[in-house]
C-alpha cells in the first residue's frame, strides 16, 4: 500500500460521504458509550491521589463545603473567583454524602454537562468521527485530573477552574464556525447566539480572565460576516437568563462582586512579571508556528471553495492565540493551549470538507494529496494533547484500584478526608503531603480538645481546612484563597471586620503551610486586630489557637 493510499483510506473514514455506512444511530451510540466510560472512571477517581499541590485541594473542599452550608460567594465570604466553581463542588459534595470524593464527582456531572452541549452544538456541521473526538477531548479536559501544564501522572485536582474555563471558552468557537452553515437559517442562529450567551454569562461566575477571553471572541464573531440579528436577540437571551440565575445566588450584590474583582486585579498587577510572559511564549512557540502555518495554507484551500475567504480563518487562529496566551499569563501554567488544540481540529474539518466540497477539484488528486498532508499536522497536535488528558484519568484510575497498595506518607485523621491521599516527591517542593497532613491533623486535634462543636473557625493561612474536615458550620467572613500580592494586597483586601465575619476561632500556623512570599504580608495585615478581638486560649507544636474576646 503507497504512502498516497494510505491517506486517502483515512480521509475516507473520515469524511461526511461514510455518513450512509457509518449510520447515524452507531455514531450516536458510539460517542455516548465513550462518554458513559470517562464520565464513570471519573466517578471512580472521585478524589485523586494526590501527587503535587496536595494542599489546594481544600480550596475546593472547603469552599465547597460553604455552598452547601447555603452561603454566597462574594457576599458572606471574599473570592477572587466567581461561584461556579464552588456551586460545581458543592454538588459533588452533595452526591458524595460529603466525603472529599465530591471533587471528583462535581467534575464528572460538569464533563457531562459539557460533552452533550458541545455534541449538541457540533450538530451535522463537522464530519461524524471528528465530531466525537471533539467532544470527547472537551469531556476530558474537564475531567483529566492532574493541572494543566504539567506531567500527567502528576495527580491533582489543583486549579481545576482552569480546565472548567477552556471548556467554556471552546463552545464559543464551535459556535464561530458553525457561522457559515447556518447564517441564513433564524432557529440555528438564535440557538447559536444563547448558547454563546450563556457561555459568556458562565465564564463571568467562573474566573474573570475567562470572561475576558470570551468577549475577544464574542468581538470576532460580532464583525463576523454571517452575523446576524437573530444571533444578537439570542446573544442577548442567553446572557441575561444565565446572569440572572447565578446574580441571585449572590443575592444580586453586584457591588460586592465588583469589589471582589477590582481586589483581585489590584492584587495580581503586582506579580506580572514580563520575565514569566516571554518564558511561556517562548516555552509555547511551537504551538503558535503550527497554527500560523496551517490557516495560511487553509487560506489557499478555501480560496478555491469561496469559504471563510479574506483570510478569515487565520484572523480566527491569530484570536485564539492571543486568548490563549492572556489566559496562560493569567494562570499558573506554562505549557498547553487547550484552544489552540481545539482550532486545530475545527481546522482539520474545513480541510476534509474543503478536499470533498468542489467535483472538479475533488478528481485533482495533487489537490486531495495537498489537503491531506496539511490535515496530518493538525491531527496528530490534537491527538497528543488528547492522549495526554486520557493518560491522566487512566493513571487516574489505576492509582485508585491499587490505593490499598498505595504508600501515603500519613493519613488524615478525619473520617472524611479517608479517601483523601497526598504524597511527597523529596524532587518537587510543590509535593507536600507529609507536612501538610501534619500541619491539619495537628491543628484538628488541638481544635478537638479546646473548643466546643459549635464554634466556627477561621485560619490564618492561604486555605482553611478545617471547617470541612470536622464537618463545622463554616464562618461567614475569610476569603476563598488568601495569598498576598496574588489574591490580596496592602491597597486590596477586605476590612478586617468583614475579613473575620463570625468567626469564633481563629487558628494561627507557627510555621504556615504556605510560602512565606504569600504569607507574611497577609498576616501583617490582621496580626494588630487578632491581638485586639480574639484572645489566646491553647497552642501546639504547629498552631496557636485564640477564641474570640
Amino acid at each position: 500500500m503507497t504512502k498516497n493510499t494510505f491517506l486517502f483510506r483515512i480521509a475516507k473514514i473520515l469524511s461526511v460521504e461514510q455518513l450512509g455506512r457509518f449510520t447515524i444511530n452507531w455514531y450516536h451510540f458510539s460517542f455516548f458509550c465513550c462518554l458513559a466510560l470517562i464520565i464513570s472512571a471519573t466517578f471512580i477517581v472521585g478524589v485523586v491521589p494526590t501527587r503535587i499541590f496536595g494542599h489546594d485541594i481544600f480550596f475546593l473542599l472547603d469552599n465547597g463545603w460553604r455552598i452547601v452550608n447555603g452561603q454566597s460567594t462574594h457576599v458572606d465570604f471574599t473570592s477572587a473567583w466567581g461561584p461556579v466553581t464552588f456551586l460545581i463542588v458543592g454538588l459533588g459534595l452533595v452526591l458524595s454524602g460529603g466525603t472529599a470524593d465530591g471533587v471528583g464527582y462535581g467534575s464528572a456531572v460538569y464533563g457531562l454537562i459539557i460533552g452533550i452541549w458541545s455534541y449538541y452544538l457540533c450538530g451535522n456541521r463537522m464530519t461524524p468521527v471528528l465530531r466525537i473526538l471533539l467532544c470527547l477531548y472537551l469531556v476530558c479536559l474537564v475531567v483529566a485530573p492532574f493541572p494543566l501544564g504539567v506531567s500527567f501522572n502528576m495527580s491533582s485536582h489543583a486549579m481545576v477552574y482552569n480546565r472548567y474555563g477552556y471548556a467554556l471558552l471552546a463552545l464559543i468557537m464551535i459556535d464561530i464556525f458553525s457561522f457559515r452553515d447556518s447564517h441564513q437559517d433564524t432557529e440555528k442562529m438564535l440557538k447559536i447566539g444563547m448558547s454563546t450567551g450563556l457561555v459568556i454569562a458562565i465564564t463571568l461566575f467562573l474566573k474573570v480572565s475567562y470572561f475576558g477571553g470570551a468577549i475577544i471572541l464574542l468581538g470576532f464573531s460580532i464583525f463576523s460576516k454571517y452575523f446576524s440579528k437573530p444571533y444578537l436577540l439570542g446573544l442577548i437571551s442567553g446572557f441575561f437568563i444565565a446572569t440572572i440565575v447565578l446574580l441571585s445566588f449572590i443575592q444580586f450584590d453586584i457591588v460586592a462582586l465588583f469589589n471582589d474583582l477590582k481586589m483581585a486585579a489590584g492584587a495580581r498587577i503586582n506579580t506580572v512579571s514580563y520575565d514569566v510572559i516571554l518564558h511561556k511564549v517562548a516555552y509555547n512557540s511551537p504551538i503558535f508556528l503550527l497554527i500560523i502555518l496551517m490557516g495560511i495554507q487553509i487560506n489557499n484551500i478555501e480560496s478555491h471553495t469561496s469559504e471563510w475567504s479574506n483570510y478569515r480563518i487565520l484572523c480566527f487562529g491569530l484570536v485564539v492565540l492571543f486568548v490563549d496566551t492572556l489566559i496562560i499569563n493569567s494562570n499558573q501554567q506554562f505549557f498547553n493551549l487547550p484552544l489552540s488544540v481545539v482550532f486545530s481540529l475545527l481546522l482539520v474539518n474545513k480541510i476534509i470538507l474543503s478536499c470533498q466540497g468542489d467535483n472538479s477539484l475533488k478528481q485533482t488528486s495533487f489537490f486531495n494529496r495537498y489537503c491531506l498532508r496539511l490535515a496530518a499536522p493538525g491531527c496528530i497536535f490534537f491527538l497528543f494533547f488528547w492522549g495526554l488528558d486520557i493518560a491522566g484519568l487512566s493513571y487516574g484510575v489505576l492509582q485508585k484500584f491499587q490505593v490499598s497498595k498505595l504508600h501515603s506518607v500519613d493519613k488524615f485523621i478525619e473520617p472524611r478526608l479517608a479517601h483523601l491521599i497526598l504524597f511527597d516527591n523529596e524532587s518537587d517542593p510543590r509535593s507536600n503531603g507529609h507536612l501538610y497532613i501534619d500541619y491539619v491533623n495537628d491543628g484538628i486535634h488541638l481544635i478537638q480538645n479546646n473548643s466546643k462543636f459549635n464554634e466556627t473557625i477561621l485560619t490564618m493561612d492561604m486555605f482553611n481546612p478545617f471547617s470541612y474536615s470536622m464537618g463545622r458550620p463554616p464562618a461567614k467572613g475569610g476569603i476563598a484563597a488568601a495569598a498576598f500580592n496574588y489574591t490580596i494586597s496592602k491597597q486590596y483586601h477586605p476590612s478586617d471586620s468583614k475579613f473575620f465575619g463570625s468567626a469564633d476561632l481563629v487558628m494561627v500556623p507557627k510555621q504556615p503551610a504556605s510560602p512565606s512570599i504569600y504569607y507574611d504580608g497577609f498576616y501583617d495585615l490582621y496580626e494588630p486586630s487578632i491581638k485586639k478581638k480574639f484572645r489566646l486560649i491553647a497552642e501546639s507544636n504547629l498552631w496557636f489557637l485564640y477564641r474570640r474576646k
